[in-house]
């Protein structure tokens, strides 16, 4: 007897009748697509996890990068103004050294008004992280002294530096007062 969709030969497995021909192709044609759609799925998924990773990882290191590099740049001193300066320019990377042109404007003024500025970092966080580039928003303590002030002035601050990682080495891109 046959039924409607299904042709008159079968073959039964256990207690179970499988139709032959087209049906089980198409079967076993799902069966194969269903598979590589779940590979695929899975490699999508295996690598956003990595991406992810990398980028929390990166973001880690750049808050200690931030932490430890936003006093190299900002910290200075009329008496060794080279030095300081000099320091700087080797925790930056060469465009932002460039476009900010720290040595020209910073070191008249800190030599005539016989300035020293020290920066303590006292929280940061990631704002946005990409594996080479991290964005942290940093707040900050600034003591200074100079001629011109009859005590050191202690400024809080709110800063939004950027580093990068150049040639394996965190560096800072940007960094902007907010």
């Amino acid at each position: 007897m046959a039924f409607a969709g299904f042709p008159r030969a079968v073959v039964t497995r256990g207690d179970r009748a499988l139709p032959k021909g087209k049906p089980r192709i198409v079967l076993a044609a799902f069966a194969v697509v269903l598979a590589l759609a779940g590979a695929g799925a899975v490699t999508v998924l295996t690598l956003s996890t990595l991406d992810t990773t990398r980028s929390e990882q990166a973001g880690k290191d750049a808050v200690a990068a931030a932490l430890d590099l936003t006093p190299k740049l900002l910290d200075y001193d009329y008496k060794t103004i080279d030095a300081d300066l000099a320091r700087a320019q080797s925790v930056t990377t060469g465009d932002y050294w460039a476009q900010n042109g720290l040595a020209g404007t910073l070191k008249p003024a800190v030599v005539a008004q016989e300035a020293s500025t020290h920066t303590v970092v006292q929280a940061a966080g990631v704002a946005d992280a990409q594996p080479d580039r991290v964005v942290v928003l940093a707040f900050l303590n600034q003591t200074t002294t100079g001629k011109n002030l009859s005590a050191p002035r202690v400024d809080s601050r709110v800063a939004k530096v950027t580093v990068a990682r150049v040639d394996g080495r965190w560096l800072l891109a940007a960094f902007e007062p907010l």
